[in-house]
């Protein structure tokens, strides 16, 4: 026609999903008053499963009308996919709190982290936190400050690669598979340092706060170009790391109550 528009015989997409999530956990918690000490410990464990399928088909131009069904279609007019995740991960962690006299506070977290997402040989990975914290107006009596806090804290997080990239990948095309991107057995989640210095304050209905952090995270995912004599065209590597430093203030105010 005059208008350039292509008419078809109609088209079918079929799509089915499938998700199936488990989670077990345990944990056992423990507290303690030794004179002015108030202590607090938790232990846990967790385990977690995941399943995802996928499946999706497309007919293109019915060779029978008015009929729902793929079997309408040629052969050569259809095309498929579908795709199966699994991922499990368990995760051990115990939590130390320290209360002196509301004064002296410490808090420190250690987590061993487990996931089929690393590479096969760097499975177990580990994190921690610590923090600490001192009252200053418990201790001393100061002008206009109704309380005065100064904190430190450092803990580090993990970031978990995506599902295919320590694994060997080819692309399918017509039945023919052709090498794509190269398997990592090392590869590992990348990991983040914070380090945090933060004094607060309260003035009547005023509440100040000033904080100065520093980030590093290593170990950042990049997918790395090969050469041809590897026979894959890329591999993902450990290969990035970048550095921050924040400075926050904030001001909060009740005016009304």
């Amino acid at each position: 026609n005059n208008l350039g528009i292509v008419y078809t015989e109609g088209d079918l997409y079929k799509y089915f999903e499938n998700t199936y999530s488990n989670t077990l956990e345990h944990s056992l918690t423990f507290r303690k008053q030794f004179g002015d000490i108030n202590w607090k410990s938790t232990f846990k464990y967790s385990w977690e499963n995941y399943e995802y399928e996928t499946f999706e088909a497309f007919g293109n131009n019915f060779a029978i009308i008015v009929t729902p069904s793929l079997d309408a279609f040629a052969t050569e007019d259809i095309s498929a996919s579908s795709q199966v995740r699994e991922i499990q991960s368990q995760n051990i962690y115990g939590t130390l709190y320290l209360n002196f006299k509301d004064t002296y506070i410490v808090d420190a977290l250690l987590r061993q982290d487990e996931s089929s997402l690393f590479g096969v040989d760097a499975r177990k990975n580990l994190y921690y936190r610590v923090s600490a914290a001192y009252r200053v107006t418990e201790t001393f009596d100061l002008p206009l400050i109704d309380d005065l806090k100064l904190r430190f804290a450092q803990g580090t997080s993990g970031n978990r690669p995506g599902f295919s990239w320590q694994y060997e990948t080819f692309s399918l095309n017509n039945g023919s598979a052709s090498p794509s991107t190269l398997g990592n057995t090392e590869l590992k989640p990348s990991e983040t340092t914070e380090t945090e210095f933060a004094v607060n304050a309260n003035v009547g209905k005023v509440a100040v706060e000033a904080i100065y952090s520093i980030a590093e995270t290593r170990d950042q995912f990049l997918r790395v170009p090969l050469l041809p004599v590897a026979g894959f065209n890329a591999q993902y590597q450990n290969a990035g790391t970048v550095q921050s430093n924040t400075i926050e203030f904030n001001i909060y105010a009740n005016l009304a109550q």
